[in-house]
């Protein structure tokens, strides 16, 4: 009974949580995080009831061909083939294995980026004797990354004179995800037609074959690099604005460790809890890079499929888990987790589908962009709103940022000399 309950629940909620292009939406937001990890692997959170009769491939590819469509892209998340996948997540554990003088060179090439694309150069006004600059701290988080990502996960080395395009495709990225989730589905992008995408691409990858799937770049940019500006940005904008001037030693760690991006010193303790280590896992607890993670359902003897979703950010922001500050910034709490809050924590995903980047390479490369951008920032400049607002006051503690709202942060430099 209580099976044939959840089923009628499912369908009402089906018909009920449909947008009118028939888009579906997520009738189920997991918070738990045992449910969570059932989701995730495709199966159903009703303890055994509800069978699922997809496979864990089917179960994720199904919810992620939006990105097929709008980016011309066949990868472990948008292919139901053992052999893609197999391939795919080979390729990409084997790119992100980094040895010791591998992070070194890693470093460099963020301080090169930094210092030689000119987001930071600023225009002296002779009429009132002041210098000034503006720049998106968007576009700065998301050429630092891209430009990282294509060196080390593409093996493609970006010349200076080509920051430009690493913009462009950046900026092309973010448009087309944007309105590759538009609910009206004559106005989401498709890939075919995309062709001053395909140009922004040839720039960087001149003998790209626009039509294969199998071979596009977009295959490793995307799941890296879309995962990866956002935390850093995100990151920044907390150690440096919101808490660095209480918690200085936040903002010191993580620039220790991009001066010197070892293992021991990633979790070397400068002070009581107050490591790198412990300020990305807090970052990645508080922002997850990806916050909901959706699955396909479909029961026995039926041809719908249902949308379910793994609350991931709900999971990692749960007050009967992590406590009364549980949407407070505290790297101090990573010394003494409990088993419970260990378990609540998947920023990476989890079996059978957990991100290769979980071990060593996501959060030691989340710690070493973080650091490069504290390292290379100006102190006299400070956070503004497309408004021209300015202050910490524009983002708080805790909050999410969604894409509208990162692309209305400015750094700006207005100093009377």
């Amino acid at each position: 009974m209580t099976a044939f309950l959840l089923a009628r629940a499912i369908r009402y909620y089906r018909c009920n949580n449909s947008s009118n292009t028939g888009t579906p939406r997520p009738i189920l937001h997991c918070s738990d995080a045992e449910d969570c990890r059932e989701v995730i692997a495709g199966r159903s959170p009703f303890n055994g009831m509800l069978e699922n009769t997809l496979t864990g491939y089917q179960s994720r590819a199904g919810p992620n061909q939006y990105l097929r469509r709008a980016f011309g892209i066949e990868n472990a998340f948008t292919s139901e083939d053992n052999t893609v996948i197999r391939e795919f997540v080979a390729l990409a554990t084997k790119r992100m294995i980094l040895q010791g003088t591998d992070w070194g060179k890693v470093a460099i090439l963020a301080a090169t980026t930094l210092e030689s694309s000119g987001f930071f150069e600023q225009t002296r006004n002779t009429s009132n004797s002041t210098v000034i600059g503006t720049v998106p701290i968007t576009s700065v988080a998301q050429v630092l990354c891209l430009t990282v990502v294509l060196s080390t996960i593409l093996q493609k080395d970006v010349d200076t004179t080509q920051y430009k395009d690493v913009l462009k495709l950046a900026e092309d990225i973010n448009r087309i995800w944007v309105s590759s989730k538009n609910p009206e589905e004559e106005k989401r992008s498709n890939y075919q037609s995309e062709t001053s995408f395909h140009d922004t691409l040839k720039a960087i990858f001149p003998n790209i074959q626009i039509s294969s799937p199998a071979s596009n770049p977009l295959n490793l940019i995307l799941p890296s690099f879309e995962t990866l500006w956002r935390i850093v940005l995100r990151t920044f904008l907390e150690v440096n604005f919101l808490i660095g001037n209480r918690s200085p030693d936040f903002k010191q760690v993580l620039v220790e460790f991009f001066n010197n991006p070892t293992k021991e010193q990633f979790n070397q303790e400068l002070s009581p809890s107050i490591s790198a280590i412990n300020v990305i896992s807090e970052a990645l607890r508080l922002y997850p890079p990806t916050r909901r993670v959706n699955r396909h359902f479909q029961g026995p003897g039926s041809n719908e499929r249902t949308l379910f979703a793994a609350d991931i950010e709900a999971c990692h922001r749960n007050v009967r888990v992590w406590g009364p500050d549980a949407l407070k910034f505290v790297p101090g709490r990573w010394n003494h987790l409990n088993e419970q809050q260990k378990a609540s924590f998947m920023p990476f995903g989890s079996k059978p589908f957990l991100c290769p980047a979980k071990p060593v390479f996501g959060p030691r490369m989340i710690a070493l962009l973080v650091g490069a951008l504290l390292r290379h920032y100006p102190e006299n400049w400070e956070l503004s709103s497309v408004s021209g607002k300015r202050n910490i006051n524009i983002v708080a503690e805790g909050k999410y940022l969604d894409r509208d709202a990162c692309a209305q942060l400015y750094l700006v430099s207005d100093i009377r000399v």
